[in-house]
């Protein structure tokens, strides 16, 4: 069964172990779906997301952030609503661009397997003046992410879009068509105000 907590992931070569993916020992893992059962050709590591209906986020605490302040690379944990392991997302960024920029920094995430395999890498060139939601119908202002999978083909985009308050985003094809759109909470101060998890309703 697709959702089956296992020991070792499913269609592991012979040999010996392969090491889990850093930071995530002792979790359970899902199990791979077969990619035969897809109607379509699934690009390789992306089969565990023909299988789900969400996905939970969770951030890796790094206790040197906590007591110090000072910005460290990101890392999360992807999983589904049983709580087992789909993907391990990893950021890459400069230490200046993280302490200086904060949330509007330029990174690169790697998500990878269980295996640590990286099947999807996401994108976010640094814009000086992105990050407003009233301008964001102008390129300059305007969030964008390009997501690669496998990684260095684009197979798709996520673009802030213009709104008044509520954090508006439309996910684009390769060829830069809308297929749906993000509409996240409305919450100026996250951390103080709404300490509860962040939901996002995904339309069609």
């Amino acid at each position: 069964m697709a959702n089956t907590p296992v020991v070792a992931q499913p269609g592991t070569p012979p040999g010996p172990p392969v090491p889990p993916a850093p930071g995530l020992a002792g979790v359970q893992w899902m199990s791979k779906p077969d990619p035969t059962q897809f109607s379509t050709v699934c690009p390789p590591g992306l089969e565990y997301l023909a299988s789900l209906d969400q996905i939970l986020v969770h951030q890796v605490i790094e206790l040197a952030e906590v007591l110090t302040g000072f910005e460290t690379k990101n890392r999360y944990a992807l999983k589904n609503s049983l709580g087992q392991q789909v993907f391990f997302a990893m950021e890459e960024s400069s230490c200046l661009m993280r302490n200086c920029c904060h949330q509007d920094r330029g990174f690169i995430l790697h998500l990878t397997d269980n295996f640590g395999q990286e099947v999807i890498r996401v994108v976010r060139e640094f814009k000086c003046c992105a990050g407003c939601c009233w301008c964001a119908n102008a390129d300059c202002c305007a969030f964008e992410v390009t997501i690669e999978a496998p990684p260095g083909i684009p197979v798709g985009y996520m673009r802030q879009s213009k709104t008044c308050w509520k954090p508006f985003y439309q996910l684009l094809d390769a060829n830069r068509s809308p297929i749906f759109e993000v509409q996240g909470p409305c919450c100026p101060c996250q951390a103080i105000c709404c300490t509860e998890d962040v939901q996002f309703e995904v339309f069609i």
